[in-house]
């Protein structure tokens, strides 16, 4: 009803207020006033009903990693709806904000869980007047783990080699949603991947690729720390370290021109074996014909002779230094290999 006629009606009330008796007052307020809203809506009536935020999710028991949808359910307030802002773990800070049309703001949302645990939800709507509208739904989401964990593993084909030998790294992950999607290799665990491999597919196919064999060689002597970093299509990454896996050693090679006497290492015929670090004397091999049968070492400290004796038990010279003097006999002219792992 327009403002002038509700005007109109009013002078009406206060001319038969005047022209009547104080005795009939209440008889015709009722009366008249019983006239005027029979015929014009309650004022409560033409307002629309509050802004009150809803919503549900398809699913409220879910898999760790699976999208979880959530339909808008808002109904009231003054549409259009001006901004949607989704809590999805009850932690007070949305991570969904949503502001543009009336349609964009109504519609639905998904959200991935990658954490167990069990969640509440909170929309927070906002009409055009604005008003605002929450609604908190307590422990709504529980995200289960119900599949096999990632297991990342890996073997290599030898754990000691020389520098620039070929190791082959075989990928025995297990576990977690197929198909994986990267796999990354770091072979001396400083952070960096040396190889990544992404399964460009998406599919099966493309995890082949992913869990191939790979081919490497170490450049330096030391001892390195290996480590394979997985991911599945979930996405859940997970990695393996092994430790001190890999030994990469240089080998020294002395040439022992003369059999069954004592060389004085340096010689003026064999040269001298420069090591950089020590070695355990049972470590050094001998070129096929000849035989090691004795190292001599002279302690000036002690005067004491010390020996190594292959096969002896008792051997008193158990590690050869750098920048010391040896007697070495064998039984013929050979090669000496020895060893240095740094």
């Amino acid at each position: 009803m327009s403002k002038r006629r509700w005007n109109a009606r009013l002078a009406c009330v206060l001319v038969l207020l005047a022209k009547h008796s104080f005795k009939g007052l209440a008889a015709l307020l009722f009366v008249t006033l019983a006239a005027i809203f029979a015929t014009a809506p309650l004022l409560a009536d033409a307002l629309p009903p509050p802004l009150a935020s809803d919503f549900v999710a398809d699913e409220n028991v879910v898999e760790m990693g699976d999208w979880v949808t959530f339909h808008n359910l808002t109904t009231g307030g003054t549409e259009p709806y001006t901004k949607a802002e989704w809590d999805f773990d009850g932690d007070g800070i949305p991570e969904t904000i949503i502001e543009g049309s009336h349609a964009e703001v109504i519609a639905d949302v998904a959200w991935i869980y990658l954490t167990l645990g069990i969640y509440t939800v909170i929309l927070t709507m906002t009409d055009s007047t604005p008003m605002t509208s929450s609604l908190e739904r307590l422990d709504y989401i529980t995200v289960l783990h119900t599949t096999p964990w990632l297991n990342p593993h890996f073997v290599a084909d030898k754990t000691e080699v020389e520098v620039g030998e070929l190791i082959v790294f075989t990928n025995l992950t297990a576990g977690g949603t197929h198909p994986y999607m990267t796999a990354e290799w770091d072979f001396d665990a400083d952070g960096i991947p040396e190889i990544i491999i992404r399964n460009l597919t998406g599919d099966i196919t493309g995890e082949g690729m992913v869990m191939s064999d790979i081919y490497y060689t170490y450049s330096t002597p030391g001892v390195y720390t290996a480590r394979l970093t997985m991911s599945d299509s979930t996405p859940v990454t997970g990695f393996e370290d092994r430790i001190d896996y890999i030994t990469v050693i240089e080998r020294v090679i002395w040439n022992c021109p003369i059999g069954g006497v004592a060389l004085i290492a340096p010689n003026p015929m064999a040269g001298r074996p420069f090591l950089t670090v020590a070695v355990d004397p049972a470590e050094i091999t001998v070129s096929a014909g000849a035989e090691l049968w004795i190292i001599l070492y002279l302690d000036e400290t002690t005067g004491e002779w010390l020996y190594y004796i292959p096969g002896f038990v008792d051997n008193t010279l158990t590690l050869l230094e750098p920048d010391q003097y040896y007697y070495v006999v064998v039984s013929d002219a050979c090669t000496l290999t020895i060893p240095q792992r740094t």
